[in-house]
């Protein structure tokens, strides 16, 4: 059983009741029946997936699954938009706004996407200047901040970053200790 939470960007995926999912016992002509097996494994299979109707959802606004990423750009146009248009922006602004930013950061899709996930979080009511302040330099974004004297921005945001995985791993083992 797998469980996913994302925090300020931050996916932490948790195996929870491991030993009561896993089956490693193999019969001992395994390389002679792996045919057969696979096609009663593949039956079983859909028969604990009707049984089992209960779908995991991650809070990100695309619908019942996580989408799979190819890579950062996609990940950047796939989060970057709807947290746009979260935040009030229109699609066809927010989509035009993220190709300016791409070639301001010289198609630094992770900064992109962390500067709009950053005003997501702080709940910026104007996040076009917001974020494009915040990628002109670190300064324009601290002096922004929630926090503007606070030791986690003194050092990069390291602590902030710690409590947040902290916090991330403490509500996993929660639910696996729940499930």
């Amino acid at each position: 059983m797998i469980d996913a939470a994302t925090d300020a960007g931050i996916t932490v995926v948790t195996i929870c009741n491991y030993r009561k999912y896993q089956k490693v016992s193999l019969p001992s002509d395994a390389a002679y029946g792996a045919e057969g097996d696979a096609t009663a494994t593949q039956d079983r299979r859909k028969i604990e997936n009707k049984e089992n109707k209960e779908v995991s959802t991650v809070p990100n606004g695309t619908g019942d699954r996580a989408p799979i990423y190819t890579d950062s750009r996609h990940e950047l146009w796939g989060e970057g938009v709807p947290i746009l248009i979260s935040l009030g922006v229109r699609e066809s602004h927010a989509r035009s706004i993220i190709g300016s930013w791409l070639k301001l950061m010289k198609d630094n899709e992770q900064a992109v996407l962390g500067a709009i996930q950053r005003a997501r979080d702080h709940r910026v009511h104007n996040p076009i200047p917001w974020i494009t302040n915040a990628l002109k330099g670190p300064h324009h974004e601290r002096n922004t901040s929630l926090f503007p004297n606070s030791a986690a921005n003194r050092s990069g945001s390291s602590a902030i970053l710690a409590g947040v995985a902290a916090a991330a791993e403490r509500r996993a083992r929660e639910r696996c200790a729940g499930g």
